[in-house]
């Protein structure tokens, strides 16, 4: 088991680079290309879910937790905030094609194979979890 521990400011620049340090560790694990497209899509949406909505304009932190169990096969991505939070409880929709927003939550959600947002001691946590086979991983090449 791998853990990875990324933070930056939730601002659009810090959170690209953020979200793109989060990918090339992926990488660095994963050989399969169409799920790293897909890990990097649910990261880059949730860093910018943070941007955009999590502090109201205000200066803010993000945080990207990385986990990756090569024998479990799974990785699991966590992204959080300390903004105004999220309400756990609330659906999350295919906003449909002429919506302007909302897709993050539902990327992310459609991407993942397990897949959920808790309020935890004044911290939004977005949690998502993608089962990874065995020949997917690096190291079985």
């Amino acid at each position: 088991m791998a853990e990875f521990l990324l933070r930056s400011d939730a601002l659009p620049a810090s959170a690209r680079r953020l979200s793109k340090a989060a990918c090339a560790i992926l990488g660095a694990s994963i050989g399969d290309a169409d799920l790293l497209h897909d890990l990097d899509l649910a990261v880059t949406e949730g860093c910018a879910n943070v941007v955009c909505h999590a502090y109201g304009g205000r200066p803010g932190n993000l945080e990207v937790r990385l986990l990756l169990e090569e024998e479990g096969g799974f990785v699991e991505v966590e992204i959080a905030d300390w903004g105004m939070g999220l309400d756990p409880e609330a659906p999350i929709r295919d906003p449909g094609p002429e919506a302007e927003c909302g897709r993050g939550l539902f990327i992310m959600a459609s991407l993942a194979d397990e897949f959920d947002v808790r309020r935890v001691e004044g911290r939004t946590l977005v949690r998502m979890r993608k089962r990874v086979g065995e020949a997917a991983w690096k190291g079985s090449q």
